[in-house]
């Protein structure tokens, strides 16, 4: 209920989209109150079993499944891609981007394989992708960008002991947009007093 409210909130005051910020201020306020109200009612997360090696197949199907939560098989991830293919193909070239960059910056920085393996790196990364998916040239050079931003937020916020969630993916496109509307302004001000 509460994050319909600030849903309707995003919808009404904001110029940016909120995309699934609702969700991300009632799950951290509710962990919040967990932690320092009934610390009992907090679950301990499963321990994973230890990686010692990358999987970069693995590590690309649960980039795409872990946007739903769907950790527990290869398949999903792929069923995922076969079914954003469906829908449009310029969103799947984007989606395969955003699961596939991940990979690669991990690689060359150097990370805990564990959660690499599962996806964690790279589900904020396709929805980066997705959310700014478009034709042209600077559209792309601006999902990339956001890609990048939404990895190292999330690396941040692990190395912090953060629950991320999708907030790199949230806070990276808000960036973006940001920037996207400023250099906009500045293109327009540019073409009037040339004009003038």
């Amino acid at each position: 209920g509460l994050s319909t409210l600030i849903a309707g909130l995003f919808n009404r005051k904001s110029k940016i989209p909120g995309y699934t910020a609702p969700f991300i201020i009632v799950v951290w306020i509710l962990l919040s109150s967990c932690y320092f109200l009934y610390p009992g009612l907090l679950i301990t997360p499963s321990s994973i079993p230890a990686s010692s090696e990358i999987d970069l197949f693995a590590a690309f199907c649960f980039n795409l499944g872990q946007v739903l939560f769907q950790d527990g098989s290869l398949i999903t991830g792929i069923f995922f891609l076969i079914a954003i293919l469906i829908n449009s193909t310029l969103d799947t070239a984007y989606a395969f981007i955003g699961a596939t960059l991940p990979l690669i910056l991990a690689l060359i920085i150097g990370t805990d394989y564990t959660s690499f393996n599962a996806g964690i790196y790279g589900y904020n990364a396709v929805l980066c992708g997705i959310a700014l998916a478009n034709r042209t040239k600077r559209g792309a050079i601006f999902a990339i960008l956001s890609i990048f931003i939404s990895i190292g937020l999330q690396i941040t916020g692990m190395n912090l002991g953060l629950t991320t969630l999708t907030a790199p993916f949230v806070l990276s496109v808000w960036i973006v947009k940001l920037l996207q509307n400023a250099l906009n302004r500045v293109h327009a001000y540019t073409k009037n007093s040339n004009f003038l």
